[in-house]
């Protein structure tokens, strides 16, 4: 396995197998045991890592496959963004990542099949249990409980269900 500096960040690698090492003692500035950062997920489903940084009391939260980038291929040129090559944003080996601009990603997001407009919503998303006129004519209707429990039994659904699809927390229609 080949590490490389992270510049500007003293104390800390990047390997070949896209994750970050650090040469700290854990949670300290003071230099420690080589060990391997443990990794969060961030909402977009990204890992990121905290770097300690002397004098402060939390840490830095960076994304690895940024700090991969920035070992292996230098700053990011102004203007261009990190881009994972296979789709996978799990995958910060360096030979999946590269600099391109905003385009560029959005074509492979596109590429991938990862891209947010290609997502389905509605009826046409796989989960989807009653079509929208459905939920549209049971909130109209505003059904007692008895009605709501033959409403969900003759559509082979629950009760919590139509539920939250009465006090709007399931199927917001956009």
């Amino acid at each position: 396995m080949e590490e490389r500096p992270i510049p500007g960040l003293s104390g800390y690698t990047a390997s070949d197998d896209g994750h970050i090492w650090s040469y700290k003692a854990p949670g300290h500035s003071t230099p420690g045991k080589r060990h391997q950062l443990r990794e969060s997920m961030d909402r977009q489903g990204y890992p990121r890592v905290t770097l300690s940084t002397a004098g402060k009391k939390h840490g830095t939260v960076r994304l690895v496959h940024q700090l991969v980038a920035l070992a292996w291929y230098g700053p990011r040129p102004a203007g261009l963004e990190v881009r994972h090559l296979d789709g996978g944003q799990l995958n910060n080996r360096p030979e999946n990542l590269c600099y391109g601009t905003r385009a560029e990603n959005a074509a492979d997001a596109v590429r991938h099949g990862t891209a947010t407009c290609l997502r389905q919503h509605g009826d046409a998303h796989p989960s989807t249990r009653l079509p929208g006129a459905v939920v549209a004519a049971i909130r109209a209707q505003r059904p007692s409980l008895s009605e709501r429990r033959r409403i969900a039994a003759l559509h082979g659904v629950s009760d919590s269900l139509l539920r939250h699809i009465l006090c709007g927390a399931a199927r917001r229609e956009g």
